[in-house]
């Protein structure tokens, strides 16, 4: 993520385009990828589930316990692809119709929403075998999100005290 950002940095400069504009676009534009990223994750039997005993566990073949799990890659597919795109663009579209968008807005709410998802769906997400539980019942992952969570809606409430401008 840092890397990303000091990319997008270098790039919005480069191009003297306001950096949070940059942001707002690969906000929206990066769901796809999220969607495509964790299906292909699916497809490879790799990041698969907690253990369960829901019918729709699945028995993935690089998993040496051969036990059915969680396809929690399924989930993310679903939830940082499909719902986090749905908001995104919906969030865009009422900001600017009502006159409150601000640049920056959807990369706000990207790590807020992202965040709270992503901590969700790490329930059912086998952790790490290097890192286990950070802290007991919590993943790295979940760690990671809620700092995400926390970051973001500092970002928000930053936003609130800029004014408002015209998007294009």
């Amino acid at each position: 993520m840092i890397g990303m950002v000091i990319a997008t940095a270098l790039f919005a400069r480069r191009r003297a385009i306001p950096f949070l504009t940059v942001t707002d676009t690969l906000a929206l534009a990066g769901t796809p990828g999220l969607f495509f990223g964790r299906l292909g994750n699916f497809f490879n039997a790799e990041l698969y589930g907690r253990p369960t005993q829901l019918p729709w566990g699945m028995i993935f073949p690089t998993d040496p316990l051969h036990i059915p799990r969680h396809p929690s890659e399924l989930y993310a597919a679903i939830g940082e692809g499909v719902v986090l795109a749905i908001l995104l663009f919906w969030l865009e579209r009422r900001s600017i119709a009502r006159h409150w968008y601000r640049p920056g807005v959807l990369s706000a709410a990207l790590l807020i929403v992202y965040g709270v998802i992503r901590f969700l769906i790490e329930f059912t997400r086998q952790p790490d075998p290097q890192l286990g539980f950070v802290l007991v019942p919590f993943s790295a992952g979940q760690l990671l999100s809620a700092v995400m969570v926390v970051v973001g809606a500092a970002f928000a409430l930053y936003l609130r005290s800029r004014p408002a401008s015209v998007a294009s």
